[in-house]
């Protein structure tokens, strides 16, 4: 049964020319999720609601991270520490070449009695080795979540 699952898989690998596969839309070396600014937020919101710092790094730009920026203080920058992200809404996007923004509001809670908070947010986000990175982020308004 191995020897049939690796012929299959050889067979798939020669077939496709020695490519593998990417997930539709992206394009091959570029990370999933990035293929729009939208996708690249979404992909960062994801990784943060989950405690996953690593990954939301990820969705950061090279200069981001060559300066030593982390997601954690990105959120942290205007909030408490150990604040975390409990949700983003996507709202608007404007693209223009290789920039785009990105407006989400953004739901964190807050130690450390669990007050969330709505921040109003602007992803800058820059198209990097084909795909979509977070440059910036520009707070609005934050105040209280509606109930």
């Amino acid at each position: 049964a191995l020897f049939v699952v690796l012929t299959v898989v050889t067979t798939a690998v020669v077939a496709l020319g020695g490519k593998t596969a990417t997930q539709p839309g992206t394009q091959p070396g570029t990370q999933p999720g990035t293929d729009t600014p939208q996708a690249a937020v979404q992909g960062w919101a994801t990784a943060m609601e989950t405690g996953n710092l690593t990954t939301a790094d990820t969705y950061l730009s090279s200069t981001r991270r060559s300066d030593g920026t982390t997601s954690a203080e990105l959120v942290m920058s205007v909030v408490y520490e150990n604040t975390r992200v409990a949700n983003v809404v996507i709202g608007s996007t404007n693209t223009n070449g290789n920039q785009a923004t990105v407006s989400a509001t953004v739901y964190l809670v807050q130690p450390p009695d669990g007050i969330t908070m709505g921040a109003v947010m602007t992803f800058r986000m820059i198209r990097e080795s084909g795909g979509w990175k977070i440059d910036e982020l520009d707070y609005g308004r934050i105040g209280p979540s509606p109930t």
